[in-house]
């Protein structure tokens, strides 16, 4: 069994010392027998240069440079144009484990797997590359109750199955994740979201059922980056939440089991992302009323209010909470980010 496996790389103006990590750490893999896209999402022409100098490195190496629409549509343009049986995603300023792709092929040959998924690791952004020296990886055939579980992770990532894998987690990004082609590469990712595009992905992927296995080994070295969309303060992130919660409540209309997920991964796009990455950015000039009023307002107004009052119980202990932690909090952390940025 010789499986032809194509490694996905969206790229958007991408360091060069960061990028060539990534793409060194795709060449090194043990098992040779890949392709690898280097999909330039309408990146600066110095990047552009970089990516096109990359591409001489290997002969494995196609390059595909695009007009900037995203990385979704980076990622769909690769996955219609990879020729490999199964595909990978690997982000630009991330890098993989040595054994990452060898591991993989050895569960596909033994399982003949749909979809395998294993962990990954966050690590600061310029870390060097670390390896996996296994010679066998362990990993288990989900069961119809596992794949339900990890729907349910993709939302609050809180199923304890998946967590502390190796020193990694499973996460509900489309990475450490090789999907076979021919069985679940008609699942696109939904252009139009600008956040949450790959917790939708996962889910419907999941839905596919088949044949899913988890690797109990870290594979993806995940580089933690503040200027990515999940840190970056930006004026029309309260529309990218509602977008978001409204493309998962569609899918937990579907799964009403999913509701508890639903309602603790609300919980977090409004601490962490509302408020760490808006509110409390340090370019919202808003002040310390204002912000609040803002809060509230958010939760008052269309589509939100909707959202909320499709859950009414949780409408009435959660919101309460938030506003508490939100008097209790936030005045404080105005406190110690200034004395931070004074010293």
């Amino acid at each position: 069994m010789n499986v032809k496996i194509s490694v996905i790389i969206p790229i958007y103006n991408t360091e060069r010392i960061l990028l060539e990590r990534c793409v060194q750490s795709i060449i090194m893999q043990r098992y040779q027998n890949i392709e690898i896209l280097l999909i330039d999402d309408g990146s600066v022409s110095k990047t552009a240069e970089t990516i096109d100098e990359l591409g001489q490195y290997d002969k494995r190496i196609k390059v595909f440079h695009l007009e900037n629409r995203g990385a979704s549509s980076a990622r769909n343009f690769g996955i219609k144009h990879s020729t490999g049986e199964y595909f990978t995603f690997v982000d630009s300023d991330d890098y993989i484990s040595e054994s990452m792709i060898w591991h993989a092929f050895q569960i596909i040959s033994e399982t003949d797997a749909d979809l395998v998924v294993g962990a990954v690791k966050r690590v600061f952004s310029r870390s060097n590359v670390c390896s996996v020296s296994k010679k066998k990886v362990d990993y288990k055939k989900l069961s119809s109750d596992d794949i339900e579980a990890m729907k349910g992770h993709m939302l609050d990532m809180s199923v304890k199955q998946y967590q502390n894998i190796d020193g990694g987690n499973i996460t509900r990004g489309p990475i450490a994740r090789f999907v076979k082609k021919k069985t679940m590469g008609v699942i696109f990712f939904d252009e139009e979201l600008v956040v949450g595009e790959d917790t939708v992905w996962n889910i419907k992927l999941l839905d596919q059922g088949g044949n899913i296995v988890v690797a109990y080994e870290q594979w993806y070295f995940y580089a933690q980056n503040e200027a990515s969309v999940t840190h970056k303060y930006d004026e029309n992130m309260k529309e990218y939440i509602a977008d978001k919660l409204y493309a998962v409540q569609k899918l937990v209309e579907i799964h009403p089991e999913l509701q508890k997920n639903y309602n603790a991964l609300m919980v977090e796009e409004i601490t962490s992302r509302l408020i760490k990455s808006f509110l409390l950015h340090n370019d919202n000039v808003m002040s310390y009323r204002e912000k609040k009023m803002y809060l509230k307002n958010f939760l008052k107004e269309n589509p939100f209010k909707e959202i909320y009052q499709f859950h009414v119980r949780f409408n009435k202990t959660g919101i309460k909470l938030l506003f508490i932690k939100l008097d209790l909090i936030l005045p404080l952390y105005i406190v110690w980010r200034n004395i931070k940025h004074e010293n």
